[in-house]
């Protein structure tokens, strides 16, 4: 089998056709690989928001840090990902489970993020017995993407097909007869420009043969 490989396999350094790797989701980002070396990705993070602050909370208590929504973001359109909590050198803890007093050298602090129709409240509960501290945050949001009606381009009226109803009603559009939806809107723009227009409503004569 080793001999009976057809090609230069044995010999090439790259390979015949250059392929896109591409990263989606979360963490994009997109590079060209031939073979001929190693590549690398330049990534970026899609739809998430950090939010940093601090707090200072007494003995035995909690505090409430009462935080704006970063711009674009509500309760309805955001998750949170993560809440850190700090107040020594150990590090932001993600966890936030005490079990003994131990954990609290890690930052095991009790916490609870609230989403509310105004704002966003992280509660730290400080569970030391004496002296205040100050606690060092970090929450993670992300942005929920809404979901993006289906339509057919040219099926203004969205009965499956593209006949000479459809053109009617763009004509009846352009002329300020009728309210187009989103999705209407979207299959009425035959040109993709963004606008509805004259120039839609001849492509889509065009296309139906009118």
């Amino acid at each position: 089998m080793r001999n009976n490989v057809p090609g230069n396999s044995a010999t090439a350094t790259k390979l015949q056709v250059k392929r896109s790797i591409k990263l989606t989701g979360v963490i994009s980002g997109e590079t060209i690989f031939d073979g001929s070396q190693n590549a690398s990705i330049e990534t970026q993070i899609n739809d998430l928001e950090i939010i940093e602050g601090s707090i200072i909370i007494e003995a035995n208590s909690s505090g409430d840090a009462i935080l704006d929504y970063p711009n674009g973001l509500n309760e309805n359109n955001c998750v949170p990902v993560a809440t850190g909590i700090k107040y020594n050198s150990k590090g932001y803890n993600y966890v936030g489970i005490k079990n003994d007093s131990s954990d609290m050298l890690m930052n095991a602090f009790k916490r609870t993020l609230t989403l509310t129709s105004d704002n966003i409240v992280l509660r730290i509960e400080n569970s030391m017995t004496e002296g205040s501290k100050t606690f060092y945050f970090k929450i993670v949001l992300r942005k929920i993407k809404a979901k993006e009606e289906e339509y057919v381009l040219g099926d203004v009226n969205g009965d499956g097909s593209i006949t000479k109803e459809d053109a009617d009603m763009i004509q009846k559009y352009l002329m300020g007869e009728i309210a187009l939806t989103t999705k209407q809107y979207k299959a009425a723009d035959m040109n993709k420009d963004g606008t509805v227009s004259s120039s839609d409503y001849v492509l889509l004569k065009n296309q139906i043969g009118l």
